[in-house]
């Protein structure tokens, strides 16, 4: 090299003809190269050696994403990014009791159930007699339209602590719950439709909902009240949805709706 000291005095120093601060700067890349013998990667799994690589904890960008993960499941990162997933978020970040809503998170899942089936009652379509819809720029839209615009609506009213359990929720026109907004429920004598008072104590979602509910419950118990709903379908752009031909006269789809959402909430004497 072109070092100009002078060779250090230690015998080792002079075998390897080396000046002390290069001496030191030897000794110190063979120490740590013994010590990277013994280092594997961290992602539990996999355990491949990282002698042979600069790195210091994983063997590769992949496996340091998936060590990154609060819960190791594929199926489970997709269902995050999926509106589902976004839409139960938004629910819980905008109720003053935040996890306290809810009992457990089997009702996170219950939600994306009813998510699930708002959008089968909502016949959502980017495509009318096989033209494309496009928007003002002549684009194909890239969101589709809902036949009938539909939202989860809490009896009990979401910002003022209601409950996000099947219970309180009723699925219905979105219209009817902008208008009635916050309003409290009348209570009846036979308590029919009054909502529930969620009953918990404020436990905000101050970061994202996976990881206050992994925080507040654990890895595993999430992951199993997850697993049954996990598996979700993303809309590709590209894909034609038709407005297939509806009788609402012989099947109203509003009385369809109505029908099965009193009888999930067991009000048989209302039908």
């Amino acid at each position: 090299n072109n070092c100009r000291c002078l060779v250090g005095e230690l015998p080792a120093e002079r075998n390897l003809r080396l000046c002390s601060e290069h001496f030191q700067g030897r000794f110190f890349n063979v120490v740590k190269r013994g010590l990277k013998k013994g280092l594997v990667c961290q992602y539990s799994p996999c355990g491949n050696s990282l002698a042979n690589t600069r790195n210091q904890r994983y063997c590769c960008l992949d496996h340091r994403n998936k060590a990154r993960r609060l819960i190791d499941d594929d199926a489970i990162v997709n269902l995050v990014k999926h509106s589902y997933w976004v839409n139960v978020e938004s629910l819980l970040k905008n109720n003053p009791l935040g996890l306290g809503s809810i009992n457990s998170p089997n009702d996170i899942a219950d939600l994306i159930r009813l998510y699930m089936r708002k959008a089968s009652h909502q016949k959502a379509y980017n495509t009318i007699n096989g033209v494309r819809i496009t928007d003002s720029s002549g684009a194909p839209i890239k969101r589709l339209i809902p036949w009938l615009d539909l939202e989860l609506c809490h009896i009990y009213p979401n910002s003022k602590g209601g409950s996000n359990t099947l219970e309180n929720i009723i699925i219905a026109p979105a219209l009817i719950n902008r208008k009635m907004k916050d309003a409290m429920p009348i209570c009846r004598s036979d308590n029919a439709f009054h909502g529930i008072k969620a009953p918990g104590t404020a436990l905000p979602v101050k970061s994202t909902l996976l990881k206050a509910i992994t925080e507040q419950y654990g890895q595993l118990e999430v992951q199993q009240a997850l697993s049954p709903v996990k598996q979700v379908t993303f809309v590709a752009p590209g894909v034609l949805r038709r407005l297939f031909g509806t009788n609402i006269y012989a099947h109203p789809p509003m009385l369809k709706l109505l029908k099965e959402e009193v009888m999930r909430l067991g009000e048989w004497d209302l039908w």
